[in-house]
């Protein structure tokens, strides 16, 4: 075999092959890695795209919880405003007393302001 000026003993296709054995090994473990990502991208593709369905399910949820709430709101300052504007058409005497009289047909109370 030929030395080549290297002084290790080893010919040039020798060690051609052990730089592609390498080369080789490095692909495969780089493939593997690869292989290995792709398959934990997919699964937590998957798992955001659950777990984006779940949020979106709460949210409607809360959505609809929240309209309730604001219609309950609404619907006690419509009543509140109702009776603010009864309260302000019987101050007159003549109304309260229709009024005393009409709930209360035994006592002569005046309601209290």
């Amino acid at each position: 075999m030929e030395d080549n000026g290297q002084g290790d003993g080893r010919s040039r296709l020798d060690r051609i092959e052990a730089a592609l054995q390498l080369v080789i090994g490095e692909h495969e473990a780089f493939r593997a890695e690869h292989r290995t990502l792709l398959c934990s991208q997919v699964l937590m593709q998957d798992a955001m795209e659950k777990g984006f369905a779940d949020f979106r399910l709460q949210l409607n949820e809360t959505n609809g919880k929240l309209n309730g709430l604001i219609g309950a709101v609404d619907q006690h300052q419509r009543n509140l405003a109702n009776l603010t504007i009864n309260r302000a058409t019987l101050t007159g005497k003549k109304n309260l007393d229709t009024l005393t009289a009409t709930w209360r047909p035994c006592a002569k109370t005046s309601i209290p302001a």
